[in-house]
């Protein structure tokens, strides 16, 4: 496999992963070695320079991450916490610490190293402040790791020159202890050097972000300045405008004052004739409307006259014949019970022939029903069959008297002889009786 040390971790991570068997590929890593090499890529960079360039790539560009990646994030966040970092020859099937929603959305399952076979095959969101996390725990071990290095450094010669003092006889124990004094003195002068650069290139840092910060406040304070003298004079323009275009209002509204009147004048003159006029046409209107429906009781009228005038002619002789069979069949019959049937019950007179009781019983019926089929046939011609109840008033519209026709007004009628025909009036007007019915009124 090629030297992690000659890559960096943006280099690794923008070669990405491919199966092992296809090494004909642009990334010589598959993705269990794209783990190791991303990692200690990563973790190197932030001790030893105090800054990755590719979790400052990533976080400016808000891009998603692989998610390979993202368990490589989680590692070492557990290595600067003191877990220790995962073993991934011997971690099993599976990636540690990334898992994937299940079908459905209910739960979630691991995902195996054989389903990651390219970059970005499994990637996820929102991981900012995961990046974050990683690198400022690593800068907190970069700046551990300089505080340190001076005293590694005293203590490798110190040890260094005392076996060296062991070694040689012919030096003494003094000699040597102020030879390590010594070595002590300068070790602690490099790391008051190393300490004043670092704090010398902190200085030039927070100067370098000041001098930023001031040069973006001054751009504000310029911006600002120009915003409010362009609201200043667009703000001067507008009231000159507006008092120009006020002023110009007031002296047309002054000239032309007195056109303003005689419209008003004329406007109130329109609205009298106008009125007067729509009081003209509702008269009017109101008087042909009179007219029409005089123009129409009187048509009605004519019509019905007409009408009346044509029952005679028309529909009384129906009528009668309607009322002639109904005596025939109603009233006349009780002469031929008398003549076949004895007065006190049903025994037959001696000389009574029964076919010719059969025959006539049989007429009868045939009669009473053409007389029915009669009475319908009167309805389709808007005619119609009326009974007189026994107690109700004598009306000489409607009745007519059979043993007393004069002096029976105001009487109640005992029973109807013979029903009377009318016709239904068309409007709300009362029937026309074409033939009057027959009653007995009370005694």
């Amino acid at each position: 496999m090629e030297n992690l040390n000659n890559k960096s971790a943006l280099d690794i991570y923008q070669g990405g992963y491919y199966p092992k068997k296809q090494s004909v590929m642009k990334s010589p890593y598959d993705n269990k070695e794209f783990f190791i090499a991303l990692r200690s890529a990563i973790m190197g960079e932030l001790e030893n320079l105090g800054f990755c360039t590719l979790l400052n790539w990533l976080i400016e560009q808000h891009k998603t991450v692989d998610g390979v990646f993202y368990a490589v994030l989680c590692d070492i966040l557990c290595a600067y916490d003191g877990r220790g970092m995962v073993d991934i020859d011997n971690c099993g099937a599976y990636v540690p610490y990334i898992m994937k929603p299940t079908q459905g959305g209910f739960g979630e399952s691991r995902i195996a190293w054989s389903d990651c076979t390219q970059l970005y095959q499994i990637y996820y969101y929102g991981v900012d402040k995961y990046i974050i996390d990683v690198r400022e725990k690593g800068q907190e071990m970069h700046r551990r790791f300089l505080r340190n290095k001076g005293a590694v450094i005293t203590r490798s010669k110190e040890n260094s020159v005392i076996s060296k003092a062991k070694g040689d006889d012919s030096k003494t124990k003094e000699e040597a202890k102020a030879e390590a004094a010594q070595i002590r003195k300068a070790a602690h002068e490099e790391a008051v050097r190393i300490k004043e650069e670092a704090k010398a290139e902190a200085t030039q840092i927070r100067k370098a972000a000041k001098k930023d910060a001031d040069r973006k406040a001054a751009e504000q304070t310029s911006q600002r300045e120009a915003d409010m003298l362009i609201k200043k004079y667009i703000t001067a323009d507008q009231l000159r405008f507006r008092q120009e275009c006020e002023d110009e209002i007031a002296q047309i509204v002054l000239n032309d004052k007195t056109t303003l009147n005689k419209i008003d004048r004329m406007h109130e003159q329109m609205c009298d004739k106008t009125n007067s006029l729509q009081a003209a046409w509702s008269r009017a209107l109101e008087e042909a409307a009179e007219n029409l429906n005089g123009i129409k009781a009187e048509f009605y009228r004519h019509l019905h006259e007409w009408q009346v005038s044509l029952y005679p002619r028309e529909l009384r002789p129906l009528c009668e014949r309607y009322v002639e069979l109904y005596r025939f069949i109603n009233v006349d019959k009780l002469i031929c019970e008398e003549i076949l049937y004895q007065d006190s019950g049903s025994q037959e007179k001696p000389n009574a022939n029964p076919d010719t009781v059969c025959a006539l019983q049989k007429l009868n019926r045939t009669l009473t029903t053409f007389l029915r089929k009669f009475e319908i046939s009167l309805n389709g011609m808007g005619l119609y069959v009326y009974y007189p109840k026994t107690g109700d008033t004598f009306d000489d519209m409607w009745h007519i008297c059979e043993d007393e026709p004069d002096n029976c007004e105001g009487k109640k009628i005992s029973q109807y002889i013979i029903p009377g025909i009318a016709k239904k009036a068309n409007d709300d007007s009362e029937d026309d009786v074409i033939i009057r019915a027959t009653v007995m009124v009370e005694k």
